[in-house]
């Protein structure tokens, strides 16, 4: 039988799994309210970090892509709204691979950016204390 250790709580009084997952609920908002707020565990403000630097293009880029009217020829307007659904697509295959690695509270690194955020944030790794345990 396998038996999870028990999970940390925050300074912010949730459980750390969670808040590594909230830290990808809204993107750059969220990730800025856990790096704000939390200033103990070096995990969630690693998540918090990434999360920001990672999504704050999409947040930008994407309304822009469908809501900002651009004139324009058939062909252009569909290379545009492609874009636009290319990057509207990428960002979501994101979060559907960083939210259950945050759950799992790993340290995954997106690319460049986690490469970044590891220069700011040490890993102090804990995160690999919170593995499932067999009995």
């Amino acid at each position: 039988m396998k038996v999870m250790a028990e999970v940390e709580k925050s300074s912010l009084g949730i459980d750390t799994d969670l808040a590594c997952v909230l830290c990808y609920a809204a993107g750059p908002f969220s990730g800025g309210l856990m790096l704000l707020f939390e200033r103990r565990d070096l995990l969630i403000r690693f998540h918090a970090a990434q999360s920001c630097l990672l999504f704050l293009p999409s947040t930008i880029l994407i309304p822009l892509f469908f809501l900002v009217p651009v004139p324009g020829s058939p062909v252009f307007l569909f290379f545009y709204y492609a874009l636009g659904a290319f990057l509207g697509i990428g960002t979501v295959a994101l979060l559907v691979w960083m939210i259950p690695a945050a759950y799992r509270m790993e340290r995954k690194r997106a690319s460049f950016v986690g490469r970044w955020v590891d220069r700011w944030i040490p890993d102090d790794k804990r995160a690999e204390s919170y593995k499932i345990t067999g009995e």
